[in-house]
C-alpha cells in the first residue's frame, strides 16, 4: 500500500507516526508514543508500517 504525506499510520512496535515525506519505498516519519510524546523523525520502510489510521483527503 502506498502512503501519502500527512497520513497517520501505526508502526509495528505500536507507536503512531505521521508521514512527512515519501521517496519510493522510504518514508520519513515523526514517531509519537501512545502518551503523545515525540520520539523524533526517522526513516521507515513500508514493511515497518502495520496499518493506516488516518488518510489525508485531497
Amino acid at each position: 500500500m502506498k502512503f501519502k504525506i500527512f497520513d497517520v499510520v501505526e508502526v509495528n512496535n505500536g507507536n503512531k507516526a505521521t508521514i512527512l515525506s515519501v521517496d519510493n519505498e522510504q518514508y520519513k516519519v515523526e514517531i509519537v508514543t501512545n502518551d503523545g510524546k515525540s520520539k523524533g523523525i526517522v526513516d521507515l520502510e513500508e514493511k515497518d508500517i502495520k496499518k493506516l489510521i488516518f488518510k489525508k483527503e485531497n
